[in-house]
């Protein structure tokens, strides 16, 4: 999926195993189910390094890679088939009913940015990720990803993802 993007497979080994140094899976793990989200995330507009890191700082939390990988697909696709719930908490949070949406993900600079945006707006309160989200994998996935830690452990592993040229080698 990600390979016309020009991801080779060198490339996507390293990425995978700096995921797998900064989360609780196993390249066993990433290679199984990681195809149950791509195509989703792809035409989303993640990177492979954003799947890879997202799942990585989920499983940090206790969740197996299945499980991550799950929460991940259901939060992308809450977000691309928004609801009447979601429309409404996005006009309360940003004056806007789209503003849930794989659009202004995008224009967040991605799936976390977008998710920490949320988590920043002033309106957030404890209910807001289930009106946007409606299904609780996808609720999940935001819980996991940004209001334990902020996201500080999406954007080590992240960093981490990213740089990770030559990880196979070592």
């Amino acid at each position: 999926v990600f390979g016309k993007s020009g991801l080779t497979a060198a490339r996507a080994a390293d990425i995978m195993q700096a995921g797998i140094k900064a989360g609780k899976t196993t390249a066993a793990e990433l290679a199984t189910e990681l195809g149950s989200v791509s195509g989703i995330a792809k035409n989303a507009g993640l990177s492979f390094e954003e799947v890879v890191a997202s799942v990585a700082a989920i499983t940090t939390k206790g969740v197996t890679t299945s499980a991550a990988v799950t929460q991940l697909r259901s939060a992308l696709v809450a977000m691309a088939k928004t609801t009447k719930p979601a429309a409404d908490e996005a006009e309360r949070l940003f004056g806007n009913r789209g503003a849930f949406s794989l659009s202004a993900m995008r224009a967040a600079g991605g799936f976390v940015p977008f998710l920490k945006k949320i988590r920043n707006n002033a309106n957030f309160n404890e209910k807001t990720f289930f009106k946007l989200f409606g299904r609780v994998e996808a609720v999940n996935a935001a819980m996991n990803l940004v209001a334990t830690d902020g996201g500080e452990k999406y954007d080590q592993t992240l960093k981490g993802v990213v740089n990770s040229a030559g990880e196979v080698d070592q």
